[in-house]
């Protein structure tokens, strides 16, 4: 098994978890009448919806016949669309954390045996997040990223979670520190979001494969193997990962491409009937 199919085998697992997790805090928050866990039990839903959408999508593509433009865009939409889900479900839990800080209402105390079984079940959605973290190095597969983005947003969501239930052990009112760090972990996951849409945008308009050659071709300079490494174009712009044609016979060039490769998640495919493309 490959680790994109890992990631797609662990994510299909992951969706219904992520909905029993739901459950489970609404399930919490109505024993401690707590608007707070319900408030994270409805962006746990989004974080859902969130990873159903490009799962959705990798496993349609796999099972339609659709050309390399046709299924580039379903990707890159279902990436855009992943990111707009990230956006409104943490800025929604980013907006009623603000209110807990600035009102300093809210404040949650759930008792220890439920306080302690909050914290387990949080602790075991930071688990579910971490899955797949290795590969969380920008393998740049659109569908692939979007889900590890999705786990990312998840995981900063539920270290508020998990504080709010340790706080709740201990007496006082903690809503203006529960609220804070919502704020601060909220807009964190929003960030993470609103990155995805920006970040596809750049792509589908180019910029992304354009900043990449400009950074190859300084590199390639920097090692003085512009007169031995030679590239001839992309193969698509608006694709993940980007590949770019190349030609070279010299092996110090080689050696160096296939670094350049591992390190900005990009493709060289050796042509050697093609001219050089201009600067």
């Amino acid at each position: 098994m490959t680790k994109e199919e890992r990631v797609v085998f662990f994510t299909k697992m992951s969706v219904p978890v992520n909905v029993l997790l739901a459950i489970g805090k609404a399930l919490l928050s109505l024993f401690t009448l707590s608007f707070f866990l319900f408030v994270n039990a409805l962006y746990s839903l989004g974080i859902g919806l969130a990873k159903f959408v490009p799962l959705n999508t990798q496993l349609e593509a796999g099972k339609k016949t659709l050309s390399a433009s046709q299924l580039r865009d379903k990707k890159n939409r279902a990436y855009t669309l992943t990111g707009v889900v990230i956006a409104v479900s943490a800025l929604v839990y980013l907006v009623y954390c603000a209110r807990m800080f600035i009102a300093k209402s809210g404040n949650t105390s759930y008792g220890t045996i439920l306080g302690i079984t909050i914290a387990a079940f949080t602790f075991g959605e930071l688990a579910l997040a971490s899955v797949g973290a290795k590969t969380m190095r920008r393998r740049h597969e659109p569908l692939l990223e979007a889900i590890q983005m999705t786990n990312l947003a998840s995981a900063l969501i539920s270290l508020v979670l998990t504080q709010t239930a340790l706080l709740s052990l201990s007496e006082g009112n903690h809503s203006f520190y529960n609220g804070l760090c919502g704020i601060i972990f909220g807009s964190l996951a929003a960030c993470v979001g609103l990155s995805m849409i920006i970040r596809m945008r750049l792509i589908e308009k180019g910029k992304y494969a354009e900043s990449k050659l400009k950074t190859l071709r300084k590199k390639l300079a920097e090692e003085n193997l512009s007169e031995s490494v030679f590239l001839l174009g992309c193969a698509d712009v608006k694709a993940l990962p980007l590949v770019i044609y190349v030609r070279t016979e010299d092996k110090n060039g080689e050696s160096f491409l296939k670094k350049f490769s591992e390190r900005h998640a990009v493709s060289f495919v050796c042509e050697q009937d093609r001219e050089p493309a201009s600067s």
